[in-house]
């Protein structure tokens, strides 16, 4: 054997590793013949389109989370006016299960003093039970 011959023949053997890690680095690439994606750029895809979707939940989870604060907010104004229609209720059936005059009651009623002295008035009621 010559020295070219052992050239040649380290020059085939290169040649068949090189074609050996080009076929490996396709395999990982998940190259195919049977269609024009590798493997990274498919990932790339599904990620983003992940991304895309999250921010879509992202959006409706905001939306949402704003219309529940709304609504809260509503339900707590609307309990605060409920409470103060049950005090006015019970003012009232004070003034009528304890016949205070009408005149009184006109020249009164609605102010803050009738409503005040009204209030003392149930909590020692409901104090002395």
């Amino acid at each position: 054997m010559t020295e070219s011959d052992d050239a040649l023949r380290v020059a085939r053997e290169e040649i068949k590793r090189q074609a050996a890690e080009i076929e490996y680095l396709k395999a990982r690439l998940e190259v195919s013949a049977y269609h024009p994606y590798d493997g990274i750029a498919s990932r790339d895809a599904t990620i983003k389109l992940q991304d895309e979707h999250i921010a879509e939940l992202q959006a409706k989870y905001d939306c949402n989370t704003a219309i529940m604060h709304a609504r809260t907010d509503a339900m707590n104004k609307h309990a605060a006016r409920a409470a103060e229609l049950e005090q006015d209720a019970a003012r009232y059936r004070y003034i009528r299960t304890h016949r205070i005059g009408v005149k009184w009651c006109e020249l009164y009623a609605g102010g803050p003093l009738l409503d005040g002295v009204i209030d003392e008035m149930l909590k020692e009621l409901a104090f002395d039970k």
